[in-house]
């Protein structure tokens, strides 16, 4: 597959691929199908200017960051392992019933996984498809983090049910509830799940989740598989 085929002809697995091998590409200097510990740390200088962080990796950083690249442990970061991650960041509902509060990512996966069970606002597109796209550019850019924005706002307002412009504890169960049951994980909503989730996205502290601390837990996850506005 390639960026010449026709971009709403795609489905979501297909498309973080296609990301992916953008992203990957990018990075892979000797084209040998590995991002070698040089390779990779660019890529997460890269990601940390995403977030207005400028720093220099350490051996340590590198070799940390080489672990999350290196999905399946064979101690090589290869395509595959690239591309699983992506998968997982950017499709990955069944990433999500393997997970609970104590996950460092929790509020971030919950939420990508939150996306992906809310219908597009665009005429024709059912939950799971990828609304159709203009360009071939558009990939990873702007175009896709607006529209992944966009898609939380839907669901922010959706369970924002007084209102008020926040998102309550008593709100916030439904919604997590309504993630799981989504991607086919029956889970019982527990205290801890929820105070996690606020305590990792709840960024003034005040107890509630705002829309702007909801679009930027979106952010975050997407720069953290370099994706950004840029």
């Amino acid at each position: 597959m390639n960026l010449s085929e026709p971009i709403n002809q795609l489905n979501d697995v297909e498309y973080a691929k296609v990301v992916a091998r953008r992203i990957f590409d990018m990075y892979d200097r000797d084209k040998n199908g590995i991002l070698d510990p040089y390779e990779s740390s660019p890529m997460l200088q890269d990601t940390y200017l995403n977030m207005n962080r400028s720093i220099t990796p350490t051996k340590y950083d590198i070799e940390s960051y080489q672990k999350i690249l290196d999905q399946n442990g064979d101690g090589r970061a290869t395509y595959a392992d690239f591309e699983a991650l992506i998968i997982k960041y950017l499709c990955g509902a069944k990433e999500t019933t393997r997970f609970g509060p104590q996950d460092p990512r929790y509020a971030e996966k919950v939420t990508m996984a939150a996306l992906k069970t809310e219908p597009s606002s665009r005429t024709g597109t059912n939950v799971g498809e990828q609304p159709k796209r203009s360009a071939p550019e558009d990939l990873g850019n702007k175009g896709f983090v607006h529209r992944q924005l966009e898609q939380a706002r839907r669901i922010f307002r959706k369970y924002d049910r007084d209102n008020s412009g926040s998102i309550d504890e008593d709100e916030l169960i439904p919604m997590l509830e309504d993630t799981y049951k989504a991607i086919g994980a029956e889970r019982k909503i527990t205290k801890e799940d929820v105070a996690s989730y606020i305590g990792m996205v709840d960024s003034n502290r005040d107890g509630k989740i705002s829309l702007m601390e909801f679009e930027t837990i979106v952010i975050k996850a997407l720069e953290r598989v370099g994706i950004s506005f840029d």
